[in-house]
């Protein structure tokens, strides 16, 4: 295990984007549980990390990267870390293995390192996705009643505390901060360049992982880098944009040639239009409902129902979540 601290941001992003080793995002990415990330660009970005495009971080984005050190801050004041330990903040890079974790902060004391803390932002009405502050998970993962965080957060854990792993049975405390801010008038300023916001709750929960589930993680992450990564087969094909950029790319598939569709590639076509004859006859019928919901909810920013939640953001953008996902 070799562990980097980096001065800067910027030197972390550098170092991180040149690694063709698979980090805690890329890990949630091949799991399907990573915002706006697939497989697909996981295998994109490690071919050719110098073609990674800039993506420009949304203001949400900017205030989780600035609510980090006042959450260490916050932690580090409370008593949820045993006595004892430092709380180091990063940028960090752990790497082991074909591992690369960059948890936010560590955990260590004269004796070493004893664990890590991950932050994550998220706006208040996403608090019934994470569990109750102080909740301690521990065992086997499929011994675990509900998943403790949105998934895409488990797995990115999971892999900081596998690239952290020693053997003999070691397991490395994983303490994960949830900080539920939202963008106000006047409030907590987190960075001046940034709107203020209101902390409404801070939840910690203590996950303290299996060593099988660790080894059989290790295991997963190896064998699908070793294939796509080092042997470089594509994964499966999905519907992610960097799937379709690779297969449209011209200089990579140049086309010129006119034919008749095979029965596969016939079956597709039908399907896809009528799947585009079905969109196109359900927008027709969503936009009058959608107006008349506006009108209804009136001053309203949120309504719920068995069936789910309407919520008017403050840009006018309407957006509705099934029950099962709210």
């Amino acid at each position: 295990m070799t562990i980097k601290k980096y001065d800067s941001h910027a030197d972390w992003l550098a170092d991180r984007r040149a690694s063709t080793l698979l980090g805690a995002t890329d890990a949630a990415a091949i799991m399907g549980e990573a915002f706006g990330r697939t497989a697909w660009d996981v295998w994109l970005d490690k071919r050719d990390p110098a073609g990674v495009k800039e993506v420009e971080p949304s203001v949400q984005m900017r205030l989780g990267l600035a609510a980090e050190p006042w959450a260490l801050e916050w932690l580090a004041r409370g008593d949820r870390i045993p006595s004892g330990w430092d709380i180091v903040p990063g940028p960090w890079a752990v790497e082991a293995g074909v591992l690369r974790a960059s948890p936010d902060a560590l955990l260590m004391d004269a004796d070493g390192l004893h664990g890590l803390v991950e932050i994550k932002a998220s706006a208040p009405w996403n608090r019934d996705k994470w569990a109750p502050d102080g909740t301690v998970c521990e065992g086997p993962l499929t011994d675990w009643p509900v998943y403790p965080c949105p998934p895409g957060y488990l797995w990115q854990t999971l892999t900081q505390a596998a690239a952290m792993y020693r053997d003999g049975g070691v397991v490395p405390a994983v303490y994960l901060v949830a900080v539920f801010i939202e963008p106000v008038a006047a409030g907590l300023v987190l960075d001046p360049d940034l709107p203020p916001v209101a902390v409404h709750e801070v939840r910690v929960i203590e996950l303290r992982f299996d060593e099988g589930d660790i080894l059989d993680w290790l295991m997963r992450l190896t064998i699908w880098r070793q294939r796509h990564i080092v042997e470089g087969v594509e994964p499966p094909r999905d519907g992610s944009d960097a799937c379709r950029r690779w297969h449209l790319d011209p200089a990579r598939f140049p086309r010129s040639e006119v034919r008749e569709a095979t029965a596969d590639e016939a079956a597709r076509i039908a399907a896809i239009l009528d799947a585009r004859a079905a969109e196109a006859a359900s927008e027709a019928q969503r936009r009058p409902q959608e107006a008349e919901l506006i009108a209804l909810m009136g001053r309203a920013k949120t309504v719920r129902s068995p069936a789910g939640k309407a919520t008017i953001s403050a840009s006018g953008r309407l957006t509705l979540t099934p029950a099962k996902e709210s």
